[in-house]
């Protein structure tokens, strides 16, 4: 035998994990870590529309990181 046991590898990235740096998206899991808040205190500013650069994909928002990095550089997070 050599050793193998038939089964396929996984990927070492699980769902819900957090994507890597370079990625160009963010989740509100990321979103919120950077902000120091909730995951649902980003869902409320989503909804009053305080966060730019808001992707929905399904039921998932994502976030577009250079959007987020400009309005956090510009000062705009107020409210």
């Amino acid at each position: 035998m050599s050793g193998r046991t038939g089964r396929k590898s996984r990927s070492p990235r699980r769902a819900g994990a957090p994507a890597t740096k370079s990625s160009p998206l963010m989740t509100a899991d990321e979103l919120a870590s950077w902000l120091h808040c909730t995951r649902r205190a980003v869902y409320d500013r989503v909804f009053r529309g305080q966060v730019p650069g808001v992707v929905r994909v399904g039921r998932r928002l994502y976030f577009r990181r250079a959007d987020i990095e400009h309005w956090l550089g510009t000062g705009m997070m107020t409210g």
